[in-house]
């Protein structure tokens, strides 16, 4: 059995719904490029590109730091994540 098996879990799930509204971020962008009267702005959609890697980033490093604190029984304030 995996020890704090829950916590484990509820941070995986938390990670995994970080990575859906990043894959949602770069998925709006394209769809306004494509549905987008006359020519796109490509900055705008670097843009969505750049923000969806940073929050797919953020997530990852969260869910790292979590990790190590649950592996060590961390007492984790709400307020801090």
């Amino acid at each position: 059995m995996i020890r704090n098996f829950t916590d484990h879990s509820a941070n995986e799930r938390t990670f995994l719904a970080w990575v859906r509204t990043a894959v949602s971020i770069v998925g709006f962008g394209f769809a306004a490029a494509r549905l987008g009267k006359g020519q796109s702005v490509l900055w705008s959609e670097m843009l969505l590109l750049s923000a969806g890697a940073v929050v797919a980033c953020v997530a990852y490093l969260r869910m790292r730091k979590l990790k190590r604190e649950i592996e060590l029984n961390v007492e984790i304030d709400d307020a801090s994540t």
